[in-house]
């Protein structure tokens, strides 16, 4: 398992993909809803981009674990 992966970018505010005609971003200030296909198109992409990064399954339960153990060996 890797710790070192690097993002490029990291995901500033929540978004939510409903298809491919609606997303909505959620901002400290409010909600704004994006319905231009260029807007849709580019979130699409954002979560592809993170979904194929992610870590997932076993292999996120056996680094949250890992994360755990040295977060409370930090503690002592």
């Amino acid at each position: 398992m890797r710790k070192d992966t690097v993002i490029p970018d990291v995901p500033m505010n929540v978004f939510v993909v409903y298809d491919e005609r609606l997303v909505t971003v959620e901002l400290f200030s409010g909600e704004v809803v994006l319905r231009d296909p260029r807007d849709v198109a580019y979130h699409l992409e954002l979560f592809e981009f993170f979904k194929n990064r992610a870590v997932r399954g076993e292999a996120a339960t056996q680094l949250l674990r890992m994360i755990a153990r040295e977060f409370l060996r930090e503690g002592e």
